[in-house]
């Protein structure tokens, strides 16, 4: 089967093939939530700095891609892989300024809320459609960076989609699924006058439920996962006035990824 940039990203039919038993269909759920919860909520696209309160805000765009692998335990000829990626936006805004401590040390307290809307390409290449998710998220500073201090910050985050459907006529399933991703994580970064680089660390509980009707809608199965994953990532922030630029890569799990993002504010 073709597979398209960022197109393709095919759960009902891999469940389809791999999914003989109870045991098959939820390791398949499990194998495709870890991925596909990444693709989601793993591109960070921002250093470890807060806004510094009201009225400051900052809008990013960005695009996370990465190399999906699908191996089946009872048959390895049957793994497959794909490109999955999704596009996403994001708008921050500064709540709080915080307390500072000195002129050399920083600061902290410093409190951003976090607006996400994404959406990933799912299904083939001819029939392509757009799921969309929703997340909400706070950014906490915990050390302001100055002179002689770096930015650190710990975030938590909650991204859901709404109820998607696929059917494959061919094995005659049909099922709806629902994504959501809880995504925890601490970030240092410093300027460096040209650019500013950061680093992460952070933990995803991805989590798919699924329907799923056999043989024309005969028969019905309910399933829930929630695997998680830790996250390593880096990046670095090129500030030009008002527009930020971004260049990330990380490792999720056991995969790679990478991220770019545009944003702008003030």
């Amino acid at each position: 089967m073709y597979k398209s940039f960022i197109i393709i990203f095919i759960i009902l039919v891999t469940v389809s093939l791999f999914g003989q038993t109870q045991e098959d269909i939820e390791y398949a759920l499990n194998e495709i939530a870890k991925p596909l919860g990444g693709v989601v909520n793993d591109a960070v696209l921002q250093d470890a700095n807060t806004l510094g309160g009201l009225p400051h805000f900052q809008i990013t765009g960005g695009i996370n891609l990465r190399t999906v692998k699908f191996k089946d335990p009872n048959n390895p000829e049957n793994n497959t892989e794909w490109t999955a990626g999704a596009i996403s936006l994001e708008g921050r805004v500064g709540l709080f300024k915080g307390k500072a401590i000195g002129p050399t040390l920083g600061g902290f307290g410093s409190t951003d809320l976090l607006l996400r809307f994404a959406f990933y390409p799912m299904g083939e290449e001819d029939s392509t459609f757009f799921v969309p998710l929703v997340g909400i998220g706070l950014k906490f500073c915990l050390l302001r960076e100055s002179l002689t201090t770096p930015a650190v910050s710990l975030t938590g985050q909650f991204t859901g989609s709404s109820k998607f459907e696929l059917a494959d006529t061919t094995s005659e399933t049909y099922a709806e699924f629902t994504m959501k991703v809880l995504s925890l994580r601490a970030d240092v970064s410093k300027n460096f006058l040209i650019v500013t680089p950061y680093a992460g660390l952070g933990f995803n509980i991805n989590s798919m439920g699924a329907d799923i009707w056999w043989n024309y809608g005969t028969s019905r199965d309910t399933y829930a996962v929630s695997p998680a994953a830790l996250k390593l990532y880096a990046g670095l922030h090129k500030q030009i006035f008002v527009v930020g630029l971004n260049v990330e890569g990380g490792l999720s799990g056991e995969t790679f990824y990478w991220a770019l993002g545009l944003s702008g504010g003030m």
